[in-house]
């Protein structure tokens, strides 16, 4: 079993400094690798974990990134971030 990205897990669990160090390190390499080179996506997004584990600091932080991915990006069960938070 694949471990999810280091970014998923950190906003899962409302670590923004870790965010904060990961994305330092990553420079202008893509932080967010959320889909595999057939296009799949094996992970939630950082956003979609962070608004499925209520952490809305996390959540604030994000979308002040001017994120890469698509907000409307789906879960497994077909719910954006925001509609996933509610659940």
């Amino acid at each position: 079993m694949r471990m999810p990205p280091l970014v998923t897990l950190a906003a899962k669990h409302g670590a923004v400094r870790a965010l904060e160090a990961v994305l330092e390190h990553a420079g202008s390499r893509d932080p967010f690798p959320v889909h595999e080179g057939d296009g799949s996506r094996p992970f939630l997004t950082p956003l979609n974990a962070a608004c499925q584990a209520a952490q809305t600091g996390t959540v604030r932080y994000l979308l002040n990134l001017n994120p890469p991915w698509d907000i409307e990006e789906k879960d497994d069960y077909e719910n954006t971030a925001f509609v996933g938070s509610t659940g």
